[in-house]
């Protein structure tokens, strides 16, 4: 009887470690795919040609307002690295352990929601309102829980109604990730595109074509996509923990929210239709593939628009005036695409006869983690060449990466302190209470 509870305990600790494994990648593996096509393709566009100072390929933005910009390009950068991180250390035990990696994501996820905040708008207060609508979210999910909870007695919920309530968590999951994904990108580029330079009528470069065009319909569209944005950013928080989401879940609070976040989800798309939004359900190995692809298509900078002064019509800005860094792009993108495709054969071995599957596996599995990791870096470089134009800050983003593996030490050590003091507080108690038998 005591081996079958001990092999119990250790079945469910399993299970709720893969789980927790589960989670992360979903989580890194969404984040990554946004910040990755938002770092290459920043809000506000590119600069065309080399004009009044401005040199083509230049994010546009960086000019007109350098600090907003400097706000969505640091933090989109952390989200992306630690995103990284995340994904390579998923497979260290003792980080899931001390929900370090959880941590983690956490912290990618507020770095999106200051990427969106940063990048989605031009005016602090619009900036200001986007960031409040995550707490309004937050404070309706707690009152709505409250009032459903103060007629309900509490009950012991069987094992069937629990493995219903998983089930609605990875619905509510699933839509909580598509929808951060389409409606991040869709902010930082909305329809219409942006002005690629300064008008008679006083419009900025980088603005918004349809906030001059139609200022109402943009104005759905950016509330309604914001809307939908900080709901889904939201939901994925309040998913994360058990304590929070089984309540919610039962309240039909998130529900509400799934539901409010899709009819925001379709105004924003009636509202902004003149360009339809095309979206993509990110895989973990399968977005390497589809991100190195696009990126490799359409690289950072842009390509040239007419022939003339020694450029070719839809050659590379970055190529002509970048060459260096192109080539470190080009190079890090195209291998780490390879190293894509590569995994995703390896994945496939239905040739192999039986008797060889077994040793096939146990190599591939060496041979797939390596590639990942190698994978990965890659992508990080290419990253850090392509969506900066400056070595200096290049060098920033590499090091973002010693930025957030501090951040896990910090919070591992923390983690591993309170449990030593908590089982030296047990171990105190239990003395203080054997002593006291003694006595009686």
């Amino acid at each position: 009887m005591f081996l079958l509870l001990c092999s119990t305990i250790q079945c469910s600790g399993k299970e709720v470690l893969d789980k927790a494994r589960s989670l992360v990648l979903l989580l890194a593996t969404l984040a990554a795919a946004i910040t990755y096509t938002a770092g290459l393709k920043p809000p506000g566009g590119l600069w065309q040609d080399n004009t009044e100072g401005n040199m083509a390929g230049d994010p546009i933005l960086l000019t007109t307002n350098a600090s907003r910009y400097k706000a969505f390009f640091y933090c989109n950068s952390v989200a992306f690295v630690a995103s990284l991180v995340a994904i390579v250390l998923v497979q260290m035990e003792i980080l899931v352990k001390h929900h370090v990696l959880e941590a983690a994501m956490i912290l990618d996820l507020f770095g999106l929601i200051g990427a969106y905040a940063a990048g989605s708008c031009r005016d602090a207060n619009n900036s200001i309102y986007v960031m409040a609508l995550a707490g309004l979210v937050l404070v309706y999910v707690v009152i709505h829980v409250i009032f459903f909870t103060l007629d309900h007695e509490d009950k012991h919920h069987g094992d069937q109604a629990n493995q219903l309530l998983e089930k609605r968590r990875k619905r509510l999951l699933l839509f909580a990730i598509l929808a951060a994904t389409i409606t991040y990108q869709a902010g930082l580029t909305p329809p219409g595109g942006f002005l690629l330079q300064d008008d008679k009528l006083g419009h900025q470069a980088g603005d918004p074509v349809l906030l001059y065009n139609f200022p109402r319909r943009y104005k759905a569209f950016f509330y309604c996509n914001s809307v939908s944005f900080m709901l889904s950013i939201s939901l994925i928080l309040l998913l994360v923990n058990p304590n929070l989401y089984r309540p919610a879940i039962r309240s039909n609070a998130l529900s509400v929210c799934t539901a409010v976040g899709l009819f925001c989800l379709m105004v924003a798309y009636a509202a902004g239709s003149t360009q339809h939004l095309k979206t993509s359900i990110y895989i973990f190995v399968l977005v390497g593939a589809v991100l190195f692809v696009a990126a490799g298509l359409e690289p950072p900078g842009g390509a040239w628009q007419s022939s003339g002064n020694g450029y070719e019509a839809g050659d590379p800005v970055m190529h002509d005036i970048r060459r260096p860094r192109y080539l470190v792009f080009f190079y890090s993108n195209s291998f780490s695409f390879v190293a894509s495709i590569v995994v995703i054969m390896m994945l496939l071995p239905h040739w192999l006869p039986n008797e060889k599957k077994e040793e096939w596996e146990k190599w591939s599995l060496r041979v797939m983690n390596w590639t990942i990791l190698l994978d990965l870096v890659t992508l990080l470089v290419a990253y850090a060449a392509g969506s900066s134009r400056g070595w200096k800050t290049s060098v920033y983003v590499g090091t973002l990466i010693l930025a957030v593996l501090g951040y896990f030490a910090i919070h591992m050590t923390l983690s591993i302190w309170s449990d030593r003091c908590h089982r030296h507080r047990l171990r105190r108690e239990r003395l203080e209470g054997s002593q006291e038998n003694r006595r009686v």
